[in-house]
C-alpha cells in the first residue's frame, strides 16, 4: 500500500484544529498556485513507487473525467451548482485549465454557491490533489462541510485508482 499524506484545513469554525493547520505543512511549491484565503483548502498526497512518466494533465483527466465520472459530474453540478463545459478541449471534466506547468495542472470552476479549484501536482516522489473552496453565499460552508467527508474520502481514492492505472 501507497504512503498517503491528508493535509486538509476546513476553515469553518467548528473543524479548524489550533495546533495544526495543514496548510502550513502543504509544500510551498503547491501552495503557490492554490487560490489566495481559500475557505477551505485540502492536500493530498501519495507517495509513489516509482517517478511517473504520466502528466499532470493526463493524471487529472484520468481521475476527473474517467473515474470520478458521472458521480463526479453530478455532485459538481447538481449539489454544488458549478457551471462546467461538457466536452471543451480547454477543459477537463468540465473544468476550465486556469493555468499548467510541466509539474502541476490547475482547473477551476465557479457556481452560484462556491468557486472551486484542483490542483494535481507531480514530483519524483508524490502525486499530490489540492481541492481548495471558495464560498459565495450563506449555505455554502454548510453544503461543503456535509460532502467533505466524503471528498476526503473520495480523493485519495481517485489517488490510489490513477496510481494502479499507470503502473499498468
Amino acid at each position: 500500500m501507497n504512503d498517503r499524506q491528508d493535509l486538509h484545513d476546513d476553515r469553518t469554525p467548528a473543524a479548524v484544529s489550533p495546533t495544526e493547520s495543514p496548510e502550513r505543512r502543504m509544500p510551498d511549491e503547491i501552495r503557490a498556485h492554490i487560490m489566495v484565503d481559500p475557505d477551505y483548502v485540502d492536500c493530498f498526497r501519495l507517495a509513489t513507487a516509482e517517478p511517473t512518466t504520466w502528466s499532470p494533465e493526463r493524471w487529472a483527466r484520468t481521475a476527473l473525467d474517467d473515474i470520478a465520472g458521472a458521480k463526479g459530474q453530478f455532485i459538481w453540478r447538481v449539489v454544488l451548482g458549478l457551471r462546467l463545459a461538457p466536452g471543451a478541449p480547454d477543459h477537463v471534466a468540465g473544468w476550465r485549465i486556469a493555468e499548467r506547468a510541466p509539474s502541476w495542472i490547475r482547473v477551476e470552476a465557479t457556481g452560484w454557491l462556491i468557486a472551486g479549484e484542483i490542483l494535481v501536482h507531480l514530483d519524483d516522489e508524490y502525486a499530490s490533489m489540492v481541492t481548495a473552496v471558495r464560498y459565495h453565499r450563506r449555505p455554502a460552508a454548510r453544503v461543503w462541510r456535509a460532502l467533505s467527508g466524503i471528498h476526503r474520502k473520495a480523493v485519495p481514492e481517485l489517488l490510489d485508482e490513477v496510481d494502479a492505472l499507470r503502473r499498468r
